[in-house]
């Protein structure tokens, strides 16, 4: 082997060299730090049931947070959360979004009043143009019989 032919190998090979050391450094600076790894929580419901509370979230979700997160309902109203510590916060918001109380059911009251010194037609259409129509109040009017109680038990007209 002469001097010409082993300084070329050298230097191709010392070329070949430095198209690899910065092949490596431009892919790791491409890469970059590793992704910290998932962290697993476990969050209290006070409302929603967890199961639903899951799927619900899952519907939120797009595709790349759906591979990264993991849930199942737990036990005592909890669901077990497994992502990414960056996911947390988005996450966290939807609960507080999904995670309300219910709205307050109306409660139905039936209150009769016995009119002394008014016609019971004529006063019912007096409140129903007095009160709101959101007030969610129905007025009806019946007849009563006017019954007197007596010591002997005797009903009198």
């Amino acid at each position: 082997m002469n001097r010409t032919s082993l300084s070329r190998r050298v230097a191709m090979l010392a070329i070949v060299a430095l198209l690899a050391c910065g092949w490596l450094r431009t892919a790791a600076a491409q890469v970059g730090p590793p992704p910290e790894p998932n962290v697993f929580k476990a969050c209290r419901l006070r409302y929603a049931n967890p199961a639903v509370a899951a799927s619900s979230l899952y519907a939120l979700m797009d595709d790349a947070e759906k591979t990264s997160v993991r849930m199942t309902a737990g036990s005592n109203e909890t669901l077990l959360v497994y992502a990414p510590p960056e996911a947390y916060k988005k996450l966290d918001e939807m609960l507080k979004a999904i995670d309300v109380a219910p709205a307050a059911e109306l409660e139905t009251q039936i209150k009769i009043f016995t009119l002394v010194h008014a016609e019971p037609a004529s006063a019912a259409h007096l409140l129903a143009t007095l009160l709101p129509r959101s007030a969610h109040i129905a007025i009806a009017v019946g007849i009563a019989r006017r019954a007197c109680h007596c010591r002997g038990g005797l009903d009198q007209a």
